[in-house]
């Protein structure tokens, strides 16, 4: 069980960062081209990331090798056919936002049917008469205290996702997750 602490100060950073991420999720329309641009500008970002940090992180950096390196950073963005790196970052915000519901969603679909496997489980033992009572006894108040638990927990993650789902743009959110399995692969990939 979360520490009723912990609960609020987790829904509160969640409607912070809902509210911060939210105002540029919700700026930019995102469709499957948009995806599709981001994988790519994504790869670039990734391959280009370790020679420019080796560059900037040198103890003689200049302010020209900053603005070189922020230079190739526009110049992979632009590649991969976005206007400008600002323009990146909307789409960034965006498509990062709707990916955390789209992966928060399956969790929780993922946790839900855990929970009902288990409680099956939990009750076929219960209901075999060769289980001594004692140890049904003590399967009951475990199952009884997984389901409170479970139930608890649940209901502050559904508050989470509403707050999410407020800023998310539906739209953006069915692209994200037609696309779910590519982006997945990008943003765990290294």
């Amino acid at each position: 069980m979360i520490p009723q602490a912990h609960r609020f100060a987790a829904v509160a950073a969640a409607v912070m960062i809902t509210i911060g991420v939210g105002g540029c999720a919700k700026a930019m329309a995102i469709d499957d081209a948009t995806v599709t641009k981001y994988i790519a500008a994504y790869k670039g970002l990734k391959a280009a990331s370790p020679a420019l940090a080796a560059q900037l992180g040198k103890n003689d950096v200049t302010p020209a090798a900053g603005q070189e390196g922020f230079a190739a950073i526009d110049g992979v963005v632009k590649q991969a056919g976005f206007a400008n790196y600002a323009e990146f970052v909307k789409a960034n915000a965006a498509i990062g936002l709707a990916f955390s519901q789209v992966q928060a969603g399956a969790f929780m679909g993922d946790m839900e049917s855990m929970q009902k496997t288990g409680t099956k489980k939990i009750q076929s033992v219960l209901d075999n008469p060769s289980v001594p009572e004692s140890t049904k006894a003590e399967l009951r108040a475990q199952m009884t205290k997984n389901i409170e638990t479970y139930k608890q927990n649940k209901g502050l993650a559904d508050k989470v996702m509403a707050w999410v789902g407020w800023a998310n743009d539906p739209d953006t959110v069915a692209v994200v997750t037609r696309h779910r399995a590519e982006l997945q692969a990008v943003f765990s990939s290294r």
